[in-house]
């Protein structure tokens, strides 16, 4: 059964079965970093506030994890432009 949460639902940001279907951008400001959750390769990348790259980073990380508690979602469009440093 497919999962219907709306976009910024905070139990989007909790692992499930939706995360087998989609991709998940998340913003967590605390520490000027933003998140992908790529569902097709099951990897997370990480890019910091005013870069322009993206890394990937384990599932363990500890800033994912705490983004996954306290961040935001985004969407994808937010996520590629970037945020600033001084946001």
């Amino acid at each position: 059964m497919k999962e219907t949460m709306k976009f910024g639902d905070p139990k989007r940001r909790w692992a499930g079965a939706h995360w087998n279907e989609m991709d998940l951008y998340i913003d967590y400001a605390w520490e000027s970093v933003m998140f992908r959750w790529d569902y097709t390769e099951q990897k997370v990348f990480r890019k910091f506030y005013g870069d322009n790259f993206e890394k990937e980073v384990p599932q363990s990380n500890k800033l994912w994890n705490a983004a996954k508690c306290d961040g935001l979602e985004m969407t994808q469009a937010q996520y590629a432009a970037g945020l600033s440093k001084e946001t």
